[in-house]
């Protein structure tokens, strides 16, 4: 068996292009989960009435599903429902869901373990409204 040195090289374009849209997949992942989270974590810590249940009850679905599922249900699923996504949006959608959950819990975390004299200290330098 010999190690075909052509044939690599011919495939370093379809290489640099899927790295591409690995890091634009990426980077607009984390970026939305980022701002899911945020929106998420600030309900959960002020303990909206309604909507801490609907915010609890994401995270614990995103959390404890696998990630290929939900990237299965939003490909294959949705489209019988109507909605047409493309395997670029999937991808994104998807990771954006977990990805939101898990920064949610982070956040929160953050947020709660923060002392009452921090957050004291906080609102009466004006760093802060917690």
């Amino acid at each position: 068996m010999n190690f075909d040195t052509a044939f690599m090289l011919s495939t370093l374009p379809a290489f640099g292009k899927a790295v591409g849209v690995t890091l634009q997949v990426g980077l607009i992942a984390i970026a939305t989960s980022l701002l899911v989270a945020v929106l998420n974590a600030t309900i959960l810590v002020l303990r909206t009435p309604y909507l801490w249940r609907a915010v609890q009850g994401y995270v614990e679905l995103a959390r404890n599903t696998p990630l290929l599922i939900q990237l299965f249900f939003i490909y294959f699923a949705l489209p019988t429902l109507g909605v047409k996504v493309s395997g670029f949006a999937a991808a994104i959608i998807t990771m954006t869901f977990m990805g939101g959950a898990y920064l949610t819990e982070v956040l929160r975390a953050g947020v709660e373990s923060s002392s009452r004299g921090a957050r004291s200290a906080c609102r009466r330098a004006s760093c802060c409204v917690t």
